[in-house]
């Protein structure tokens, strides 16, 4: 897994800009893929902040966000999603520490 503290520009099938800060990419072996992991630092109803999910694919210089197709893609993105949460509570709790 790989962390970069950067932002990012999407343009949506609307003609909008949106900017989106990266979270994390990561490859699986078992799917031979490059997902990536981001935010638009909204919020959902229940106050917790969106993170949305990609396939990350090289199209020449550029990269190209498709969609995720399988249950098990999903299945694989939320188990990273939880040891990325745990890891990163983990750290807060070691902030806190004297």
């Amino acid at each position: 897994m790989e962390d970069r503290a950067c932002t990012f520009r999407l343009l949506g099938e609307d003609g909008e800009v949106s900017e989106y800060k990266l979270l994390f990419t990561f490859d699986c072996e078992e799917t031979g893929r490059r997902y990536i992991a981001y935010t638009d630092n909204s919020v959902d109803e229940d106050g917790c902040t969106r993170v949305f999910a990609s396939v990350c694919a090289a199209d020449g210089d550029n990269l190209r966000l498709l969609a995720i197709e399988t249950e098990r893609e999903w299945e694989l993105l939320d188990t990273v999603l939880q040891q990325v949460h745990e890891e990163a509570l983990a750290e807060d709790d070691c902030d806190d520490d004297p």
